[in-house]
């Protein structure tokens, strides 16, 4: 039966399944897009055949699902346990394969125990060495680490995670762009921090956040024609909710009798004099993903 309604209309009404019927039932609910349905499915499947490796999976993978859907940060946390405890049960009894592992330690990562996460998606390509979309989620499970490092100013440990992501995948934009922005906050030679935000844009030359990054160490060196190139890219390429921000960037350095006092007025501190800065500690308040306005950074600034 390849219609997924006579599947579903026809498998429904048996009382007794064995392991395939329920399996080609959830995946007839799922195709018609019946989630809650399919959840109900997928239990009793588990309850009359707890070692089903699929069946649990598949469960676990729906909670994940359904939990982005949720608005409450209860009701997330609650699916998020019940993804958790069908993960658990498989490692526990030897039944995980690099599938159960690479998604277990993506959830871990959404917890925030990048330690658990990290040992799952280790023990994920021990099993499958090659596998890309492991390997993609491995890589990105670092880059949030380090980014969550970066909101602490713990800038080492962020380089030091961020450089565990490019050894996975040294292709990745996202990744030599957070670098590029670590080696400016940390104080590093703009060079380096240059040398990753252009490799991000050869990478993917749509890549807004490498573009306003880059715009942003072209301003610190006073090189305002190429600055307000990027600044153009970066406004094209963003998303629309982002581009008052990208034209904020505009208005700063045509109202700016200088690159230097603008930056400093802005919160990057410590920018060297001259054409050709060593250094420059480049302390970021209004990156683009973390969407906070001139108010909230005023705030938060009168709060410390």
């Amino acid at each position: 039966m390849n219609n997924p309604k006579e599947t579903f209309d026809t498998l429904l009404k048996k009382k007794q399944k064995d392991q395939s019927e329920y399996e080609q039932l959830a995946k007839a609910a799922k195709a018609l897009k019946f989630f809650e349905q399919m959840k109900e499915i997928l239990i009793k499947g588990i309850k009359a055949f707890p070692e089903n490796i699929s069946m649990r999976l598949e469960l676990a993978q729906s909670y994940g699902n359904m939990m982005r859907k949720l608005k409450t940060v209860e009701q997330r946390t609650l699916y998020c346990n019940q993804a958790k405890e069908q993960y658990e049960y498989l490692i526990k009894h030897n039944l995980a394969d690099n599938i159960v592992y690479s998604s277990y330690g993506k959830l871990m990562s959404s917890f925030g125990d990048f330690t658990a996460s990290e040992t799952y998606f280790k023990k994920s390509l021990e099993i499958k060495p090659d596998d890309a979309i492991t390997r993609a989620a491995y890589k990105d499970m670092y880059c949030d680490f380090a980014r969550k490092l970066l909101d602490t100013q713990d800038f080492s440990r962020a380089e030091t995670y961020l450089k565990k992501a490019l050894e996975i995948k040294e292709d990745d934009p996202k990744a030599h762009t957070e670098y590029g922005i670590i080696l400016m906050q940390k104080g590093a030679f703009l060079t380096q921090a240059e040398t990753h935000f252009l490799r991000a844009i050869e990478l993917n030359k749509r890549f807004y956040k490498a573009h306003f990054h880059y715009s942003l160490l072209l301003l610190a060196e006073d090189n305002h024609k190429e600055a307000k190139k990027h600044l153009e890219l970066a406004l094209e390429y963003c998303p629309a909710q982002l581009k008052d921000y990208i034209n904020d960037g505009f208005k700063r350095m045509r109202k700016s009798d200088g690159s230097i006092q603008t930056l400093k007025s802005k919160g990057y501190n410590n920018v060297p004099k001259g054409n050709q800065p060593e250094k420059a500690e480049y302390y970021e308040k209004h990156s683009p993903h973390k969407h906070r306005s001139a108010k909230t950074h005023r705030r938060n600034k009168n709060e410390k």
